[in-house]
């Protein structure tokens, strides 16, 4: 991951509020669809159903907390929406 990227500045704010363990079993499953730095904005999709449910229940407020640290915004894509993931 890169160490400029803004999600992974939105981790370390993360792991630094919770603990690398929640970001390994919890933050881990988002995966990045587009980082836009122009216009600062992360666009995330969680890789199953579960997580699409777990993260909005639990982390929603504290994801929105990680990037609002770094300026920008955050849109969460649900597992349902066809959206392709590229990896």
């Amino acid at each position: 991951m890169n160490p400029d990227s803004l999600w992974y500045k939105a981790r370390k704010f993360l792991i630094e509020r919770y603990n690398k363990y929640v970001d390994i079993a919890t933050f881990s499953k988002l995966i990045v669809v587009k980082e836009d730095n122009i216009n600062k904005k992360v666009t995330l999709k969680p890789i199953s159903v579960f997580y699409d449910y777990y993260i909005r229940d639990r982390y929603m407020q504290a994801l929105k907390a990680a990037l609002q640290a770094q300026n920008c915004s955050l849109e969460l894509i649900s597992w349902n929406d066809n959206y392709s993931i590229i990896n």
